[in-house]
């Protein structure tokens, strides 16, 4: 019997060799990386098709299978149920095997960690590789309870393994309660202080409700259920982003729908998918009928491949139809609503004139002379603000101006408590004593030494006078026309005839496409080649701030986790430790906002729209690649995987990736128990972590520090005035950098659908949940919580559609991820074997045509080559195609009076013109001269026709706030 069992190896391979000296086997041969001989799928799709291999090589290989069968060697894969596979002595344990479903490894006892470290503990008692469950643990006593712990560890009476540097954690925890107790105690004791402060409270809370934005007729904030994507309150691009969110939800909850319907076609999940491979439960549940698993897997790969195709084309074609919808409704809202953009172009090419030139009447007259028949309102000049001293002069003296205009309206209806020094009010409560950490106020700016005991004093007109005659302007200007009708009628003249100022000077006119309120006037003077400049250094900056506060924030949360890399049972540490380091990540984010934000400012944007899609742009990116790096931390350690283990431990360096790891293309791809386990770890760490908290304590944080804070300190601080009160209770601007927090979770939740798991619909809900949460909080934010502020171009909604084209291919590389998955079987043989032939037809190299064939090999650069082919194609839609149909307007009156629309506007671009204001009160001295305009101070315009003035507000304050309280919001 003995002799049988050797023989029959050694006759087969005697045919073996053989047969390799027949003519036709070569041709019959195929590379080994042409296809996928792996698992389940290669057997079923070899079955499907006639075996032409020669007699003898077929008559060898059955017999070397029959011999495996019933002799499994060791390291060789073999499928079946745990139970019915004998291991030799050589390799007694039994391990699953994480590629294959139901496919297990004969190994010997030290081969158990080799490609699953989650299965690293060798069960003497079931003679199986299971996990061992024992923290820190060398040598498992069992599943639970440790015999020989890991250098660096010491054995614990429990049989636990425990560290001996632990008492180092504790004096953490002590100087973290040393800080944060006083933090606490003094947040909580704010609200408790003695109210000193009342009047400044309540003109700073006037003020803080008069910013907001209110309905004109009735001086009242709008009704909360009113649709910010069908009603033009603030501009074009607040109504565009409102609608753009809802199109996302719908998306959302489209796909949630889709994935939820497919899902029940499939009641229950194959039990080999229940379970991490190499858990107990993992070899219970590959019973006999594994081929009816597998045949379910396979059903579930091409339904989720065709429905993935389908979430593809429907979101590439809905976003690019969305992008002409939303461009065609900004271009008939821009027609239909008449503004103060309507009635000015942007002219360029004039002298730099110095402030001593009155050329503010020079090129009023230059233009009435070119266009005699054209009604010029006026002109308002750009000046060279680019000198940070000059801009804070310029900002200072209107506010000076503002003050007195606002103390002179207090003192005609008796309230004096602007008049009021600071120094008053500290003497009025001498008895007020320090008790309560009134010390750490100091961190806000308030207190002795940081807040000035009293006003800066009036600066005299001569001086005020001189520094404005030394102002030079950027040969840029406003021109400010009668009618609508008249700027058109001024842009198609000067595209016929161009204009030529004192015969030397080509002026240029184009529209402005901005209002008054979104002109950044202090860009002006900053130079083309300045700016630029800026725009690489603040890239550059950005990019490197990221880096360095990855180091320094980000990276002690890395390499903490990381030091557990060799703990057996202990991914990333403990909870706690874990937390308080994982804080630091959300400071790395929150100096990088704030870093953006600065470098936005002083790159020198001439417009509002500009500059904020730059912030956008560097906003999104930020966001996505640290989230992309916390990602891929959490799925190393998701399962069982350092760097140093994956550098120094595997045979191969990238063996976690590779052909055979865990987390390989090939594990994903065929593994369902794999998939489910790196499926379940990913909804992990989006929900509630990335989709939910952010968004629920963003409405806390911003109510705490824009409202209560404030509110608290204003009124318990005697030295406040009304001035500084108004400053820090003004609530905080709306921006539209949701749209970057939007598009990143969305990239993060089409990632999932890489996994052929009948649970993915779970994300989108959860997705879905996250975007009502976000729409309901900015809808509320941008009607009670935001300064009035004005978005007056579809500009950010534009880049908005160029970025949505990033989650649009990465679903096209999950497609053909899914179609790799799927091709086994016979499934899309056709398209396979049609490429196949179009390369031996153009490429004879057979190295050359194994690297562009769809295998494991190159399944990666295939989906990046998807995912850069729709970039493209999506781009060039959005280049050539969508602005070819989206060209329809509305028809309006052009020809309404500029008085008209001036009258109702209290912004203009002559008051929103920081030192044209200045000019007109201390160079041209009108009366009353053209009063700066600033986002809650409109009562204080005052009329003037001749100089383009004509807004004049009844409503003061004090007179919303009765009524606020009086009235039905």
């Amino acid at each position: 019997m003995i002799a049988s069992r050797c023989a029959l190896p050694g006759q087969a391979l005697l045919l073996v060799l053989i047969s390799a000296f027949l003519p036709h086997l070569a041709s019959a041969a195929r590379p080994a990386s042409a296809h996928r001989h792996t698992g389940h799928k290669s057997r079923t799709r070899r079955s499907q098709r006639p075996d032409r291999r020669p007699a003898g090589v077929l008559l060898a290989v059955r017999a070397l299978e029959s011999t495996n069968t019933s002799a499994p060697a060791c390291l060789r894969k073999q499928q079946g149920h745990p139970s019915e596979i004998q291991c030799p002595e050589a390799c007694p344990f039994l391990r699953a095997e994480p590629t294959e479903m139901c496919a297990f490894t004969c190994v010997a006892e030290g081969q158990c960690h080799a490609d699953d470290p989650l299965a690293s503990f060798a069960n003497p008692e079931t003679m199986r590789c299971e996990g061992c469950k024992a923290v820190a643990c060398a040598q498992c006593k069992t599943s639970w309870k440790c015999a020989k712990c890991q250098e660096g560890f010491v054995l614990s009476r429990f049989d636990t393994c425990i560290s001996p540097y632990r008492g180092i954690w504790w004096l953490a925890y002590a100087f973290i309660l040393l800080v944060v107790f006083p933090v606490v105690y003094y947040i909580v004791m704010l609200p408790f202080r003695p109210v000193v402060n009342k009047a400044v409270l309540e003109k700073g809370m006037d003020f803080r409700e008069v910013c907001k934005l209110l309905e004109p007729s009735t001086g009242l904030p709008y009704r909360l259920w009113r649709n910010l994507g069908d009603h033009y309150l603030a501009g074009i691009g607040v109504m565009l982003h409102f609608r753009w969110q809802q199109l996302v939800i719908a998306w959302s909850l489209l796909v949630c729908l889709t994935l939820l319907v497919v899902s029940c076609f499939f009641k229950t999940r194959p039990a080999a998918i229940k379970h991490e491979p190499g858990s107990p439960k993992a070899f219970a549940s590959c019973e006999h009928g594994i081929v009816q698993q597998e045949h379910e897997f396979v059903v579930m790969e091409k339904t989720y491949f065709f429905v993935v195709l389908a979430i593809y084309i429907i979101s590439t074609v809905g976003s690019l139809a969305f992008a002409i919808f939303q461009r065609r409704c900004a271009n008939r809202t821009a027609d239909e609503v008449i503004s103060m953009g309507d009635y000015a172009v942007y002219a360029t090419g004039f002298p730099i004139w110095e402030g001593t030139v009155k050329c503010e009447e020079e090129v009023k007259a230059f233009f009435q002379k070119c266009y005699p028949d054209l009604d010029i309102v006026g002109a308002s000049l750009c000046w060279d603000l680019y000198d940070k001293k000059t801009r804070e002069w310029v900002e200072e003296e209107n506010q000076k101006d503002l003050w007195d205009l606002d103390c002179q309206l207090d003192a005609q209806s008796g309230d004096e408590a602007r008049r009021t020094s600071r120094g008053e009010l500290l003497a009025q409560d001498a008895k007020w004593k320090n008790t309560r950490l009134e010390c750490l106020d100091v961190i806000w700016g308030i207190g002795p030494g940081v807040t000035s005991e009293e006003k800066s004093e009036e600066t005299p007109e001569e001086e005020v006078e001189a520094k404005l005659k030394l102002m030079k302007t950027t040969g840029a200007a406003f021109i400010v026309l009668g009618t609508e009708r008249q700027c058109q009628e001024a842009l198609k003249r000067a595209r016929q005839s161009p204009l030529l100022f004192d015969e030397k000077h080509p002026i240029t006119i184009a529209e402005t496409g901005v209002e008054p309120e979104t002109v950044a006037w202090s860009g002006f003077g900053t130079s083309l080649l300045v700016f630029v400049l800026n725009l690489i250094l603040g890239n550059i900056a950005i990019f490197a701030c990221v880096i360095i506060l990855d180091i320094f924030f980000y990276a002690p949360y890395v390499v903490y986790i990381f030091m557990y890399s060799d703990v057996k049972g202990m991914v990333g540490g403990g909870l706690i430790q874990g937390t308080l380091l994982g804080l630091l990540i959300t400071v790395c984010n929150q100096i990088i906002f704030q870093v953006i934000g600065v470098i936005a400012e002083k790159c020198g944007f001439k417009f509002m729209p500009a500059k904020r899609k730059f912030y956008m742009v560097q906003y999104t990116v930020a966001v996505f690649f640290n989230t992309c790096v916390d990602l891929w931390t959490v799925m190393l350690l998701a399962q069982g995987f350092s760097v140093q283990e994956v550098a120094s431990k595997m045979q191969d360096p990238v063996h976690a990736m590779g052909d055979g790891g865990v987390l390989s293309p090939k594990a994903i791809a065929e593994h369902p128990a794999v998939q489910r386990s790196v499926y379940v770890q990913l909804l992990t760490y989006l929900f509630p972590g990335c989709l939910l908290i952010p968004f629920l304590l963003e409405p806390v944080v911003a109510g705490f520090v824009s409202y209560l804070l404030p509110t608290w300190l204003v009124r318990s601080r005697p030295e406040v005035d009304v001035q500084e009160a108004e400053r820090r209770l003004a609530a905080p601007d709306f921006d539209l950098s949701r749209y970057g927090d939007i598009l990143v979770n969305v990239m993060l939740c089409v990632l999932t659908l890489a996994f052929t798991y009948r649970d993915l619909y779970q994300v989108f809900a959860w997705l879905t949940v996250s975007l009502v949460i976000i729409y309901c909080w900015d809808h509320y934010r941008f009607l009670r919580c935001s300064n009035r502020a004005v978005f007056s171009s579809a500009a950010t909604e534009i880049t908005a559609q160029w970025l949505i084209a990033v989650p649009c291919g990465i679903l096209a590389g999950v497609l053909v991820f899914h179609i790799w998955a799927a091709s086994d079987n016979g499934f899309l043989e056709p398209m396979a074997d049609l490429w196949n032939h179009t390369l031996k037809q153009i490429l004879l190299d057979d190295l050359t045509r194994s690297y562009l064939r769809l295998a494991r090999t190159t399944i990666v650069w295939y989906m990046l080559a998807a995912f850069a082919g729709h970039l493209l194609f999506h781009f060039a839609i959005l280049f050539w195609l969508v602005p070819e149909y989206s060209g329809v307007h509305a028809e309006h009156d052009d020809t309404v009076p500029y008085a008209t629309t001036a009258a109702v506007s209290p912004s203009t671009w002559f008051n929103a013109n920081p030192v044209h204001t200045l000019r007109s009160k201390h160079i041209f001295k009108h009366d009353p001269p053209c009063i700066a305009y600033l986002v809650g101070k409109a009562y204080l315009q005052k009329p003037n026709p001749q100089i383009g003035q004509h807004y004049e507000c009844l409503t003061t304050p004090k007179m919303l706030r009765a009524n606020t309280s009086g009235g039905s919001v």
